[in-house]
């Protein structure tokens, strides 16, 4: 049993889940896994700056690895992923029913996620 849990943790440090755009016109609804549509983790903080046009309707979604097996993930970020009184991230952009995001203007987007809260904050330019 001791064993068991062990070799279960262990696994779940080679885990690793990588978060993608996936919008209208950035990858015309495609999974699109490339170095221009990935976050950049660092100390467990997930980073994306991406040139969006104004009303690109887009989200975010996850591939987990697993040792060497990828697979697409099941965990999405979303509009809701947006503090309820995060003004700055909320002038960038606004929510679709399903929770969809749409860019306000055309510039340089940085979107910013804290898995361990699940709260996503928004810059523009």
């Amino acid at each position: 049993e001791m064993l068991r849990s062990l070799v279960g943790s262990e696994m779940c440090i080679r885990d690793r889940i990588d978060y993608y755009i996936k919008g209208a016109k950035i990858t015309n609804w495609e999974d699109v896994y490339t170095d221009e549509t990935e976050f950049v983790e660092r100390d467990g903080i997930y980073s994306l700056t991406v040139d969006l046009e104004e009303g690109d309707e887009f989200m975010f979604t996850s591939m987990v690895t697993v040792g060497d097996t990828k697979s697409v993930g099941t965990e999405y970020i979303r509009y809701t992923n947006i503090a309820e009184d995060d003004t700055e991230s909320l002038s960038c952009v606004t929510g679709k029913e399903g929770g969809n995001l749409v860019a306000n203007t055309a510039g340089s987007y940085t979107f910013t996620y804290d898995p361990s809260t699940q709260i996503l904050t928004v810059s523009c330019e």
